[in-house]
């Protein structure tokens, strides 16, 4: 039985289908994979964006808008004036938000370029700590040297001294151990004092950025509140205005092209539902009210949040120093005092010898 060169060279029909569904699978599981690594970027930069404001003290500033009219509970209660041409609610809240987001991208930029200044002040600080800290360590170690020179130098020269050159030499070495305690105990004292000076000086020029800060958080929120104020003003003037109108064509429906002219609505622009909420006027005036509360509560309840921890962030830097600055000194004081220990035991030994 023979072959066709076709059969030999050529994949059947069912071979090829499987060679499509093949690839078109691993089109697939690609487009997945590519789908959520890009996921996983965004929210990296999600997550980052996050820590920069969070960093910046501006947690739930840029989403405070949008937060404020979405959990507003009363002016669903009002959106039928949104049936109008141009809808009058809608109209009103967009050029509030203009306005609103303007302020508020002036305030981040402001409070974000401080940020950076306060962050150049830890890291210079924190240098110029680790610098002192540094440069006491080595007079340290140089001391430390010198020490075990002496003792080195003694043990040596007891090599076949007489008993009373011995102790002579013991006792000045005592006498060196004790000096090395005490240069060892004033470098930690004259770090200490060192630290202070370094710490009052970052606390004095920490303190000059927050305090603006502060200044431009009560600016911020004063023009926020001044906003929503003109914004509830005009939206109840026009609400006022219109329940006026609607009043005034119920009772005389039979008005002139004049009456028209001067902006009265017609009637047959107002829905049923419309109609309704201009009739009850304690509703009406009464939910655009409890919203401009509403709004002014939520305000201020974040700038107390952001203020409190603006005003707290220099207390909580200044714990965290004298923490550090605590448990530093007593493991330094602690290595002394067990180095003056290892020596007096050598000492004891060289005058065993004698």
């Amino acid at each position: 039985m023979t072959l066709s060169r076709s059969r030999l060279t050529s994949p059947s029909r069912g071979a090829s289908l499987s060679i499509f569904r093949y690839q078109d699978d691993l089109l697939v599981i690609e487009e997945k994979e590519g789908v959520a690594e890009r996921a996983k970027v965004a929210k990296g930069e999600q997550d980052k964006r996050a820590a920069h404001i969070d960093n910046a003290n501006l947690t739930g500033v840029e989403t405070a808008f949008e937060n404020m009219f979405e959990q507003d509970k009363e002016l669903p209660k009002v959106a039928a004036l949104n049936t109008l041409h141009p809808p009058m609610l809608e109209e009103s809240i967009e050029e509030f938000r203009r306005l609103h987001q303007h302020a508020t991208e002036e305030f981040c930029e402001v409070v974000f370029e401080r940020h950076t200044s306060k962050t150049e002040e830890i890291d210079a600080f924190m240098s110029k700590v680790e610098e002192a800290k540094e440069i006491n360590v080595q007079e340290g170690i140089v001391l430390i040297q010198k020490f075990d020179l002496l003792k080195k130098k003694a043990t040596v020269s007891m090599e076949g001294a007489d008993k009373g050159a011995r102790a002579d030499t013991t006792k000045a070495l005592d006498a060196s151990r004790k000096t090395l305690r005490n240069e060892l105990m004033a470098l930690e004292i004259t770090l200490v004092e060192q630290l202070e000076v370094l710490i009052a000086a970052f606390e004095q020029a920490h303190k000059k950025i927050a305090d603006v800060n502060v200044e431009a958080y009560n600016d911020y929120f004063g023009k926020c509140r001044d906003l929503e104020t003109a914004w509830m003003e005009s939206i109840t003037a026009s609400a006022k205005e219109l329940m006026e109108g609607y009043a005034q064509q119920m009772a005389d429906k039979d008005k002139d092209e004049k009456d028209k002219d001067l902006g009265a609505k017609s009637l047959e622009e107002y829905d049923e539902h419309l109609k309704a909420l201009l009739t009850d006027k304690e509703l009406l005036l009464g939910s655009l009210n409890t919203s401009h509360d509403s709004h002014v509560a939520k305000m201020d309840a974040l700038e107390d949040n952001l203020l409190t921890r603006e005003k707290g962030e220099l207390d909580g830097i200044r714990t965290k120093m004298q923490e550090s600055e605590h448990s530093r000194n007593r493991l330094r004081v602690s290595e002394i005092l067990k180095l003056d220990e290892v020596n007096l035991l050598a000492l004891e030994q060289l005058r065993a010898m004698s």
